[in-house]
């Protein structure tokens, strides 16, 4: 493997902090946007006189773009062998996109715009994912210690635009967004410089990605497991409001799950160590069918809180086992597409139609809509067990 300036990429220990640090600040960076902009961009919408339906379409259109742009970054950077600089390129576009929202006044301009903004901001999550992957392979990271400051990113910059935005003028999510943006940007070019040898396939390189039989049944498994969480992203708050908790409590549940997170990735070399990456999928697609079986059920307050921390597993441990499965099935040389194929059909196909559908069982049965995602799990836990077996038989 060899860097941009044709230095091999190999354990040097005494320089492994450093690209660790670059890593750590891009994801915290991208993370933060994301707290500032999943919560409060519905909140600037309406400012500019949106309606709720003309915001869903919107948002729902711009996600739509990850599905067809991810993987077609991908294949750029397979081909190409360069991460980094298409993800300078990438933030640049999304920074410029976002940042010409301003002019919009309309749901059609504003729909426009937006799709344009996430097909530059979908794929810098899976591009930095492959990266830093790479990093972990070549020099001996700690994926979840670096992970691990995109989570708490995205909590301090959500708790903290929340406090800054109380009482204030909607155009400040626009102006924050748009900075952590152009932060994102700056922390692209400080990454480290890794490049690959190019993908020599002169054909679509979703292909030989796609044509491997274990690599498929390994999205649909991580695609039921992890768009489980449909649920509980979308209508967890809604459920425990129902349920009589406070705004403060609910507050608290989401935090707590959170905080369980950023631990498991603290100690992810010592879990990988000892349950491999299908034993991380596994653990977590059975702590699902836990979790979403109990949330329906009116449980007291003290229970909800060890109940939360199952997040580490249902989303954490899940999360790890398929960054570290597609590092070690997958060749370095179409390791972006892998990574954009896994975003855009899990993260995007199946999260997309998986919160479709919770949406309507929520509104006819309310809390009842976890028996799905515990459903969800049950398959994901089937397919994951047929996945090593069929590895032990294989060996």
């Amino acid at each position: 493997m060899l860097s941009e300036s044709g230095e091999s990429v190999g354990p040097r220990e005494p320089q492994a902090t450093r690209p660790a640090l670059r890593l750590g600040i891009y994801y915290a960076a991208l993370f933060a946007v994301l707290g500032v902009n999943v919560p409060f961009w519905p909140v600037w919408m309406a400012s500019r006189g949106l309606s709720a339906a003309e915001i869903g379409m919107a948002l729902s259109l711009g996600l739509a773009m990850k599905v067809v742009v991810n993987p077609l970054v991908g294949h750029l950077a397979d081909r190409t062998g360069r991460r980094r600089l298409l993800m300078i390129g990438l933030s640049i576009g999304a920074a410029v996109s976002y940042g010409c929202l301003w002019f919009g006044h309309d749901f059609v301009a504003l729909t426009l715009i937006a799709m344009v903004f996430f097909c530059f901001w979908s794929p810098l999550i899976p591009m930095g994912e492959n990266l830093t992957m790479l990093m972990v392979k070549g020099r001996g990271l700690d994926y979840g210690r670096i992970r691990l400051w995109g989570s708490l990113g995205f909590v301090v910059a959500s708790v903290a635009a929340g406090i800054v935005l109380k009482g204030r003028d909607p155009d400040l999510i626009w102006m924050m967004v748009t900075g952590g943006i152009v932060i994102t940007a700056l922390s692209c070019m400080a990454l480290p410089r890794v490049r690959v040898p190019r993908a020599e396939s002169r054909r679509w390189t979703a292909l030989p990605v796609l044509s491997d039989r274990r690599f498929v049944v390994f999205l649909i498994m991580a695609a039921l497991t992890l768009a489980s969480h449909s649920a509980y992203f979308a209508f967890s708050s809604l459920h425990w409001q129902s349920l009589g908790h406070s705004e403060f409590i609910i507050g608290l549940l989401w935090g707590l799950g959170v905080i369980a997170e950023v631990v498991l990735f603290l100690f992810a070399k010592q879990a990988l160590a000892r349950f491999g990456a299908l034993g991380l999928l596994l653990t977590g697609a059975a702590a699902g069918i836990v979790r979403w079986s109990l949330m329906p059920l009116d449980l007291p307050l003290v229970t909800l809180f060890p109940l939360q921390l199952l997040h580490a597993l249902t989303f954490g441990a899940a999360h790890l086992g398929a960054m570290y499965f597609i590092t070690d099935h997958v060749d370095p040389k179409l390791s972006a597409t892998a990574q954009g194929l896994y975003s855009s059909a899990v993260m995007g196909i199946a999260l997309s139609l998986s919160t479709l559908l919770s949406g309507y069982l929520f509104e006819i049965h309310g809390g009842l809509v976890f028996l799905a995602m515990a459903a969800m799990s049950v398959g994901g836990t089937v397919l994951c067990i047929g996945m090593i077996r069929q590895g032990r038989r294989s060996l």
